[in-house]
């Protein structure tokens, strides 16, 4: 069973994976799904890649794709997610959005949306409605 060290001042203590918090869980998992993508080139598809992390964790995990250094490979990350702040971190060319109608799920690529530009805020503007893709509650 894999165990974790931490360490807070002078004191170190173990826990074991199962007494890691659901976050810690769900990120030990994920890089067990993502490593091996990176390290031979290949295509991770992710649904929910933010399901119980920390919103900290989600630009550096895309990070990990974008830079030569960790991805000498050019391996490709696929994924949905509901954080919007995944705008922020993106160019609009490298988002889809999808939106349900009568049961049935539509996508769409960000620049194939009319007026949408490369220094437009993403993230404003969708969080504003302008792209649609937001459920009504």
């Amino acid at each position: 069973m894999p165990f974790s060290i931490h360490r807070y001042e002078d004191t170190e203590f173990e826990l074991s994976f199962f007494e890691e918090s659901n976050g810690t869980q769900s990120a030990y998992a994920l890089l067990g799904l993502l490593l091996p993508a990176l390290q031979t080139g290949g295509v991770a598809i992710i649904d929910e890649l933010d399901n119980d992390l920390h919103p900290h964790l989600l630009p550096v995990i895309i990070d990990l794709f974008r830079s030569q250094h960790s991805n000498p490979h050019n391996a490709q990350l696929i994924f949905s997610c509901h954080t919007p702040e995944v705008f922020n971190l993106l160019h609009k060319h490298q988002i889809y959005l999808v939106e349900k109608y009568q049961q049935k799920s539509e996508a769409w690529r960000l620049d194939d949306v009319e007026g949408v530009r490369n220094d437009d805020n993403l993230y404003a503007k969708y969080m504003a409605g302008a792209f649609d893709a937001v459920p009504n509650v």
